[in-house]
């Protein structure tokens, strides 16, 4: 199996271990396997955190690697039969799962004082997901659940080139996005996902979903339903 972010990959050998690749790309095709990919903005990890990860070579047989890999297996074996609903799902968990293999997986060579401030930012990354529904949840917050000043946070996060309340707003951006791709959300008005995932008003949720994706959430919505009618299609 190969996971590949776009940009550039890692193999996933017979032995249970992903292998990377030089960084150029792109990386041949393996003779049999499975090629999972995702936008650079899927798992809910920085862009450089996400591709300093990927050279890594987490364990592919146990714990969490052995989860991601059985899903990925069984979800090849019924690729002939897709179901809008499930299929959105399925695609969430294995990004959820790909963060938490990827996570789990220290980095070779930082020293303490890079790690410990990398696993600040983590933990606080965790937090922010835990609570993206919270319409009170704010930098102030995640730093105080974190025993650090604001400012402190604030810098940690800059120094990954990110900002929290961006943070914050992305996953929650992401959040949205999956629940409006999803065929058995339809019924769910745009303003009640906005809601639901902690913005608490539509017209900012609208401008800053239309920043992010190309498209009011609406627009997004009606593509994304035309383009599975195959009376669209025809």
């Amino acid at each position: 199996m190969r996971l590949d972010d776009t940009a550039c990959s890692a193999d996933f050998g017979g032995s249970g271990g992903f292998t990377a690749p030089p960084r150029a790309c792109p990386v041949p095709e393996p003779a049999d396997g499975l090629v999972p990919r995702f936008p650079h903005g899927a798992p809910p990890l920085p862009r450089a955190e996400v591709e300093r990860l990927l050279a890594r070579r987490p364990p592919g047989h146990e714990d969490v690697g052995a989860l991601l890999a059985g899903l990925l297996r069984d979800l090849s074996a019924q690729r002939a039969s897709h179901v809008p609903g499930v299929d959105a799902r399925a695609a969430t968990a294995v990004l959820d799962l790909l963060a938490a293999l990827l996570t789990r997986e220290p980095g070779a060579g930082p020293s303490p004082v890079e790690t410990s401030r990398a696993s600040t930012v983590a933990r606080a990354q965790a937090f922010i997901e835990r609570r993206l529904a919270d319409p009170d949840l704010s930098p102030a917050l995640v730093a105080a659940e974190h025993h650090v000043s604001v400012r402190h946070l604030q810098k940690l996060f800059e120094e990954q080139g990110l900002s929290v309340a961006g943070w914050i707003r992305r996953r929650r951006l992401e959040r949205c996005r999956r629940d409006l791709s999803d065929p058995a959300r339809n019924d769910l008005p745009v303003r009640a996902v906005a809601f639901r995932w902690g913005f608490t008003s539509e017209s900012h949720f609208n401008r800053a979903f239309r920043a992010a994706y190309g498209a009011p959430p609406a627009t997004y919505r009606r593509r994304l339903r035309e383009s599975r009618d195959p009376r669209t299609t025809s």
